[in-house]
């Protein structure tokens, strides 16, 4: 009979564990477009580990987890609103950086939005223009 012990430290679990340093930082897996959470990859165990943490928490799920959305799209209006409108100065530097840094709340989301302005800036404000939309069309439960 095998060690229970043993047995669960060769387990290779699925869910993301978010806290601390003992699993993958959850940025290498999941990445935003938007505020809909992806999975970096399209194959293998990370894609399956991103992939059940999506779903497992409902993080891609407006309907359910409404609050979720709407304070990525805040996020994401107050960063499309700090860098689509030229270039920025110094002390918007310092609030991206703000919104960007590993204590920020949705930081992954706000770090995935800064990427697209700087890569597709036309995509990026078209992503702009949905979290508006979502916004204004958000009614809480």
């Amino acid at each position: 009979m095998e060690d229970p012990i043993s047995e669960s430290l060769a387990e290779e679990p699925l869910l993301i564990f978010p806290i601390g340093i003992s699993d993958q930082n959850c940025e290498e897996l999941i990445e935003f477009e938007g505020a809909i959470p992806k999975a970096k990859y399209t194959v293998g165990k990370e894609f399956q580990r991103a992939i059940t943490t999506i779903e497992f928490f409902s993080l891609n799920n407006a309907n359910t987890r409404g609050v979720l959305f709407r304070e990525r799209c805040d996020q994401i209006l107050i960063l499309g609103s700090l860098l689509l409108n030229g270039p920025p100065s110094s002390a918007l530097d310092l609030l991206v950086k703000n919104f960007t840094s590993d204590t920020s709340k949705h930081a992954n989301c706000a770090r995935s939005f800064v990427k697209l302005v700087e890569n597709d800036p036309e995509k990026a404000k078209i992503i702009y223009q949905e979290a508006k939309a979502f916004i204004t069309t958000y009614v809480p439960n």
